[in-house]
């Protein structure tokens, strides 16, 4: 008979070596399911990161469509507006000729630009009139960006509407005048 000591010692040694021949056998399967893992985890990350690109391109897109509608509308306004200003061009009435004794008065405009413009108006032509003209004029911006009022240069006056040139040039055969912008809470006409 085997000795007890020889026989826990084989028994110990069987069990070590069933336990190495598991381990050896499931280390396969192990580095399959870590693989499997790894790539999960890659697929989730690829996935999250697409999402992500998604919804910048998503948002660029949004974004170029929305400065395309804005620049449509923009143009349509700017068309809108210029044939406005062509209808009202159109109702002025027509430049007096330069000579001989017509009483016509010569108005010049500075402009907000630096630049100025002038133009022969009929005696009976109204500070309106004028207005009208300096409106439909190309270097006045289509949309101003305020309100603008016409000002005498010296002394300082907003004519009214309603006088005629003959009386803002008190006699004379020209006045000038300029476009003066109106702050927000100033008063419409000083005197």
């Amino acid at each position: 008979m085997v000795p007890l000591d020889s026989a826990r010692e084989a028994e110990q040694r069987q069990e070590q070596f069933l336990r190495q021949l598991d381990d050896e056998l499931d280390a396969p399967a192990r580095a399959q399911a870590a693989a499997r893992q790894a790539d999960r985890l890659l697929r989730e990350e690829q996935d999250a990161e697409f999402q992500a690109a998604a919804l910048e391109d998503a948002k660029r897109t949004h974004e170029r469509e929305a400065r395309v509608v804005a620049a449509a509308a923009e143009a349509e306004t700017r068309e809108r507006a210029q044939a406005a200003r062509e209808a009202l061009r159109a109702s002025l009435p027509a430049e007096p000729s330069g000579g001989g004794g017509g009483g016509a008065v010569l108005v010049r405009v500075r402009l907000p630009g630096g630049g100025s413009q002038q133009r022969r108006f009929a005696p009976h032509a109204t500070v309106a009139d004028v207005t009208q003209w300096v409106s439909v004029l190309n270097e006045m911006p289509l949309s101003p960006p305020g309100p603008w009022r016409l000002v005498t240069t010296f002394p300082k006056t907003a004519p009214e509407p309603g006088s005629t040139v003959r009386e803002l040039a008190a006699g004379a055969a020209a006045v000038a005048l300029f476009v003066n912008s109106i702050a927000a809470g100033a008063p419409a006409a000083p005197q």
